[in-house]
């Protein structure tokens, strides 16, 4: 009987080697439980002044330069007749807040001296619900007036960007039709094409 309780232990014990061997190969050879560095070193680099680099070459200069002074990159640009526009959108909007922020103040001034019995009436209005309702308005006013203001601003700062790169594009006059004999296989037509600045492609169509 205890013979055979040392093989059964012998053969057990074997087994659980044999096991644990064939694990640690396991989890060793095929990489799972690796540690991989590779996508963390790239989560971990910093992309610093990634906004900044909008503004690098000319249409980044003529964007900033529209950003900091309105009209500035559209006179960077050189598109003159666009600068009276981008200052005028700028002012217009400027104008709108201010007028709508001196008159919330008022009308808010008003009301609190309606409410408070501090003054009689208000151009004759003597409930302060008249008045906090004229008030409610010019600020929802003021609060557009600011949205407005920065809409209009950052369009002026787009198109003195886009504007800089479509000033890069050849609109040569080359790019045109022809309409030539074919070398004994009748007329042919070509297509003429700037792909570079001093350089074109002939194509041939028959």
């Amino acid at each position: 009987m205890s013979r055979y309780l040392l093989f059964l232990f012998i053969v057990l014990g074997s087994i659980s080697a044999f096991a644990q061997e064939n694990s640690d190969d396991f989890f060793a050879d095929d990489g799972f439980f690796d540690e991989d560095t590779t996508d963390a070193a790239i989560d971990t680099l910093v992309k610093g002044n990634a906004f900044f680099k909008l503004f690098k070459g000319t249409p980044g200069k003529a964007a900033l330069l529209s950003l900091v002074v309105p009209g500035g990159g559209q006179a960077y640009n050189k598109s003159w007749w666009k600068v009276p526009i981008a200052i005028g959108i700028d002012a217009g909007a400027i104008w709108w807040l201010v007028d709508n922020q001196k008159k919330y103040k008022t009308f808010n001034e008003a009301y609190l001296g309606l409410l408070n019995d501090d003054i009689p009436d208000y151009r004759g209005v003597t409930d302060p619900a008249v008045i906090k309702n004229v008030r409610d308005n010019y600020n929802k006013r003021r609060q557009l007036a600011y949205i407005w203001l920065i809409i209009g601003h950052l369009v002026t700062v787009f198109d003195a960007f886009v504007d800089n790169h479509l000033q890069d594009f050849d609109v040569s006059d080359d790019l045109s039709f022809e309409m030539k004999g074919g070398d004994g296989y009748g007329t042919r037509l070509s297509l003429v094409v700037p792909l570079h600045t001093n350089k074109y492609k002939k194509i041939s169509i028959p």
